[in-house]
């Protein structure tokens, strides 16, 4: 029997990480959730982890700074979930290796379609818009 998929959330929001780790939980998704750098950095120490969703802004730090450390270390690959949509926000997500840039607020229908194209490789980072990555 196969594991469910496990994904790492890096939300600082109390209720966002909430809802988010029950909403995924109930897809079927193992979730591991951190709210901080520290927490993500141990949780990709000590857990197997498919995917990371992770915020922008973080008590401790920067989700791009975050990403590009996971992504070097433990080869995960990420999906931000933000508020910031700037031009410059979407070129250092993409730099930092995220596949995807959603501003919230998200629907969960649109962030579970992009974590299932994850999950059956239609998700990468051939291309400004391509499937919908980058805004």
């Amino acid at each position: 029997m196969n594991a469910s998929p496990r994904i790492l959330v890096v939300e600082d929001h109390a209720d966002t990480a909430a809802a988010l780790s029950r909403l995924l939980q109930g897809s079927g998704f193992g979730v591991v959730v951190a709210r901080d750098m520290l927490s993500a950095r141990l949780a990709a120490d000590s857990e197997h982890l498919d995917l990371v969703l992770c915020d922008l802004e973080l008590p401790d730090g920067d989700g791009c700074d975050l990403m590009a450390e996971l992504h070097a270390v433990h080869e995960l690959d990420g999906i931000i979930l933000t508020g910031h949509a700037t031009p410059r926000d979407a070129v250092r997500v993409r730099q930092a290796g995220f596949l995807c840039h959603l501003t919230k607020p998200i629907s969960f229908e649109r962030l579970m379609a992009t974590i299932e194209d994850f999950f059956l490789g239609r998700l990468t980072t051939t291309g400004p818009g391509s499937n919908g990555q980058f805004q």
